[in-house]
């Protein structure tokens, strides 16, 4: 039950949040609780310990709203700041490319093909996400 109770708290805060930093129109409620929640632990984090109060992680209260709502207000600051683009086409199938190896690695269908690709299994796809997370956040990349 007060999984329920902590799911509504982040969906009242994440929605209050996007209405001040106006981008409800953006965000449903699923990514309205998903706000309010990664808001409450950016506020455990950073702006609990300088003021002394507690997120809705600890209890459901008004100071806990408040410090939630603060953390939420500056995550979504730090979405709008970044304005994601897509990446061009060919950063796109490089991540693919690299992503794929890594899974067939690690599943040993390449086994005998590429050689031990299989104990770099995991960080070719993590390669190959850093590449594509890269091309989203830099513009022309």
């Amino acid at each position: 039950m007060n999984i329920i109770i902590y799911l509504i708290a982040g969906a009242i805060v994440g929605y209050i949040a996007s209405r001040i930093m106006k981008t409800s129109g953006q965000q449903g409620l699923l990514l309205g609780i998903v706000v309010g929640v990664a808001g409450a632990f950016l506020a455990g984090y950073f702006i609990s310990p300088l003021l002394g109060i507690g997120t809705i992680n600890d209890a459901i209260t008004l100071p806990t709203m408040l410090v939630t709502l603060l953390g939420s207000v500056i995550l979504l600051l730090i979405f709008k700041m970044v304005r994601l683009s897509a990446p061009k086409e060919t950063t796109f199938w490089i991540a693919v490319v690299l992503a794929v190896l890594g899974v067939l690695g690690h599943e040993g269908i390449l086994g005998g093909l590429l050689g031990g690709l299989a104990s770099y299994s995991f960080w070719l796809a993590v390669i190959g996400f850093i590449v594509l997370a890269l091309g989203n956040l830099l513009r022309g990349v």
